[in-house]
């Protein structure tokens, strides 16, 4: 049915190419970049980096700390902005990821079957599919995969010298995206830990590895530890992590538990490691196991994590699939191979087509775009020049890039528990006449659907509207209402 096997290939990643372009035309891919480019602006003209607050109004006078951990890469995207477009800085870095993977992974796959390429391939890309932000995670992946495959290559045995840049790659981790660095110092104490086991139980083993080995590990935590505190803010990249309260993090979407209606995508990832895991005839290194296992969990509790879900996946468990003529994932002779890649193919691009159709559906007809307000509505704001303006968190980064002082912004993490509340409640009119009587808000922007939005309106003797956006494309559908005393 499908003989030529070049064009199958050339089918697959051609198919997967324009998925990824109509999803990034028809999505936000501009989430948290202008706020990070003010940010890098501010550390420019002022050579330092932000220690207290200067974006909300709530705090104003009050020195309220901040710890911007993602300061270098704010530097990269102020530097580049004029130079470098989101969408082709976003090209870049997927291109970076995907050829940093191979690179690395390359050994473990060439020999591979058809089948088992596959699985990888699409393992890879769905775990990447949705990730059209520009954002500091990008460069977290690729620190991933250098970290864990040269921990694997100690593990295996390999000779290979790449664990050694292991500590300059924990340094730029904690410059470049601070909030996840601490993976540079669990990635190899989890090798450590799996290291001093040695047992043999079903599909899963573990041979008590070298002295030789496991020096290399804890010597690795330590230089990591080290390297990383090669930052502006020291230990404190570290501490943060700690005062981010849990309801904190479940009134940003990112850190909320992972559910089919959020993140079909990561279900999708996920489910795929199981069928791998429950057909492989390979036995599983303990280690290998525990570390996807864990980030499966971590996935499930916060569904920010289902990326590096995939990515850790793929780069410990490539070895495990079938060659062509060894044992492993779904081993199959000639005849077996040939119908399972046909059925794999049409089932796939079914699947392919009707992504596609969706995407392009939203291609067409785009999503409005959630954060970005017009530069008439800017301009109006600037000139009514607001003391107390409520904004909700998704519109805040555009209000940082255009120096309006804000209520609520991407930072909401390192923000104060209650506003965060009153930010989630307000457009919903839950409480609102106990928050608007604390904060004393002067001006709104808010959402053209909200509740609040309904209120108003049927209020005029209270609240003047001032502009609201009526463009049916790429622009967020606002509000701007004077409260009136």
């Amino acid at each position: 049915m499908f003989k030529n096997k070049k064009f199958l290939y050339i089918l697959f990643f051609v198919g997967i190419f324009l998925y990824y372009l109509i999803n990034t035309r028809s999505n936000n891919v501009f989430d948290d970049y202008f706020w990070h480019v003010k940010f890098g602006e501010w550390i420019v003209e002022n050579k330092q980096v932000p220690t207290t607050d200067f974006v909300n109004w709530t705090y104003e006078g009050q020195n309220h700390p901040l710890i911007y951990i993602e300061w270098l890469v704010g530097v990269i995207f102020y530097l580049t902005k004029d130079i470098i477009q989101p969408y082709w800085l976003l090209a870049i870095m997927i291109g970076l990821i995907f050829a940093t993977l191979a690179t690395l992974i390359w050994d473990d796959i060439k020999d591979k079957d058809i089948p088992g390429t596959l699985f990888l391939g699409i393992i890879t890309f769905t775990s990447l599919l949705s990730v059209t932000l520009v954002r500091p995670h990008m460069f977290s992946y690729i620190f991933t995969i250098i970290t864990v495959k040269a921990l694997e290559n100690i593990k295996d045995d390999k000779k290979s010298k790449l664990y050694l840049i292991l500590p300059i790659i924990s340094m730029f981790w904690a410059n470049m995206h601070g909030g996840t660095v601490i993976f540079s110092l669990l990635f190899p104490l989890g090798f450590l830990i799996c290291g001093l086991f040695n047992f043999d139980f079903s599909k899963v083993e573990k041979r008590r590895e070298s002295k030789e080995h496991l020096i290399k590990y804890g010597a690795l935590v330590i230089s990591n530890f080290l390297a990383s505190l090669i930052n502006p803010y020291f230990i404190k990249v570290y501490l943060c992590m700690l005062t981010n309260t849990e309801s904190t993090k479940r009134g940003v979407l990112e850190w909320q538990r992972l559910s089919i209606d959020s993140s079909a995508v990561g279900f999708i990832s996920i489910i795929l490691i199981f069928l791998f895991f429950i057909f492989t005839t390979k036995k599983i290194d303990f280690t290998d196991f525990s570390m996807v296992f864990s980030f499966i969990i971590l996935t499930f509790m916060y569904q920010r994590f289902y990326s590096w879900t995939a990515l850790v996946f793929v780069v410990a468990f490539a070895k495990y699939f079938n060659n062509y003529k060894g044992k492993g994932f779904l081993k199959f002779n000639d005849t077996d191979i040939k119908l399972i890649f046909n059925i794999w193919i049409i089932v796939f691009f079914i699947a392919m087509a009707a992504f596609c159709a969706y995407g392009f559906h939203k291609y067409i007809f785009p999503n409005p775009n959630k954060d970005i307000i017009s530069k008439e509505l800017v301009d109006m704001i600037k000139e009514e020049n607001p003391e107390r303006l409520f904004n909700p968190y998704s519109y805040g980064q555009i209000l940082i890039y255009n120096d309006i002082k804000t209520f609520m912004n991407p930072m909401a993490d390192q923000e104060d528990e209650e506003d965060l509340e009153v930010s989630k409640n307000l457009e919903g009119f839950i409480d609102f006449y106990e928050s608007e009587e604390k904060y004393d808000f002067d001006y709104y922007l808010i959402g053209n659907e909200s509740c609040l939005a309904d209120y108003f309106e049927h209020n005029e003797d209270k609240y003047e509207l001032l502009y609201k956006e009526k463009s049916p494309r790429y622009l967020a559908q606002v509000s701007f209402y004077k409260r009136l005393k």
